[in-house]
């Protein structure tokens, strides 16, 4: 080991090298965690909802739709119309928002004008008008903030354009000194809501425990999120083979990649993977659409599907790609494995080489060095006064003996 004078121009170098290529990969990788989110509120209008009229141009159909002219642009969702005879009932509906074709979707009830005209008429209560549908525990937080949200807004709305557009024939026109029917002109739009899943919860032994952890408290706390327990299996199973997967990644890079650079690479792909699964990819700009190769992306696909009941099916693209992560990884493992233990054999047999030359050398040199004591004036002498010199000794083809 060398002084603090000997060491300090290789070493301030490589710290100062380090702290700025620290600085680089934290700017580099929250730049593309936020960069995800830049502005995504102006990219709403990329949530697809489904509208179906069964009203048949009613007042309450036109409504809805003067509704949406008032709302549409970037930041709200695109509302598609459909033929009422495509969906034929309210079920084929939910299931198309189930299978994640559409975000949400909303429709008029059957008659829904006539039984609003016929509450107004006799004083009773007004029927449901409206009836939206939306999955809570797909993206739960973008869900209730771009779809729930707005589907709301969309229902306000089209309470302001009924007025608007009947207001001053109802008023001319019924009886709203009873007090059923001024409720009914008060509330015209009845809306129901159907959520299909709401959420309310915020080595292979090794990724096998850590994947039952995780499960485990994701149940512990789920409180009265209603899951059936066949469920808690299959989250299981989802996490363990994602957690593999990234065990593997990290063996291979540890075995491959000098140890100083982990750091740069551990962060990265933890930046990546988080980046695709923390927001719905009809946010973020297409460049980040590359995202759905990522093996957390598709788990997270995965655990959607589990966790709704069935709906938002994308294993034909989840597990293709989380088994691919795996199966590739396998046997690139076993081979960082060879190759880590060939390094560690070549390290331990160079150690050894020079071990048994330094013994050796010192063999040697003891081998050719005898010790003889020497008297000699002015000197300090322990026990018999004798002192110590080493006198090399020579060959003279008889024997080895001391050189003068």
């Amino acid at each position: 080991m060398g002084t603090w004078k000997d060491i300090r121009p290789q070493f301030l170098p490589a710290v100062i090298t380090m702290f700025l290529l620290l600085q680089v990969l934290f700017l580099v990788n929250m730049c593309y965690l936020y960069a995800t989110q830049f502005r995504s509120t102006t990219r709403y209008r990329n949530f697809n909802l489904l509208y179906v009229d069964y009203d048949g141009g009613g007042v309450i159909g036109k409504s809805v739709t003067d509704a949406y002219q008032q709302l549409r642009g970037e930041k709200f969702p695109t509302l598609l119309p459909e033929s009422s005879s495509k969906y034929a009932q309210p079920e084929q509906i939910r299931e198309a928002v189930c299978r994640g074709d559409y975000w949400g979707a909303i429709y008029t009830a059957d008659d829904g004008s006539a039984g609003l005209a016929s509450a107004l008429e006799n004083g009773t209560s007004p029927p449901t008008s409206l009836t939206y549908i939306w999955n809570g525990v797909r993206y739960p937080v973008f869900s209730q903030a771009a779809v729930y949200s707005n589907i709301l807004k969309l229902i306000e709305t089209t309470r302001s354009t009924y007025y608007t557009n009947n207001g001053s024939s109802v008023a001319a026109s019924a009886d709203l000194s009873n007090a059923a029917t001024l409720k009914a002109f008060l509330d015209p739009i009845q809306a129901e809501e159907i959520n299909i899943k709401g959420t309310e919860q915020a080595s292979i032994l090794y990724t096998l425990t850590g994947s039952l952890l995780m499960t485990g408290y994701i149940w512990a706390f789920r409180e009265t999120w209603g899951q059936r327990e066949s469920r808690f299996a299959l989250t299981w199973v989802t996490m363990w083979l994602l957690m593999h997967t990234n065990f593997l990644s990290f063996d291979i890079t540890t075995a491959l990649i000098p140890i100083q650079f982990m750091p740069f690479l551990v962060l990265t792909w933890v930046i990546l993977n988080v980046a695709s699964t923390i927001s719905p990819f009809e946010l973020n700009p297409k460049f980040f659409r590359w995202g759905y190769a990522l093996p957390s992306h598709e788990a997270y696909q995965v655990l959607i599907q589990i966790w709704s009941g069935g709906c938002n099916n994308r294993l034909y693209r989840a597990l293709p790609i989380m088994f691919s992560w795996w199966i590739v990884r396998v046997p690139i493992a076993v081979d960082a494995m060879q190759h880590r233990c060939k390094a560690a054999v070549a390290a331990q047999e160079a150690l050894d080489h020079a071990c048994l030359g330094g013994q050796s050398e010192a063999k040697y040199t003891a081998t050719n060095e005898t010790v003889t004591p020497v008297r000699g004036p002015g000197r300090e002498h322990e026990q018999n006064g004798d002192s110590v010199e080493v006198v090399p000794l020579r060959d003279n083809g008889l024997g080895m003996e001391p050189s003068k």
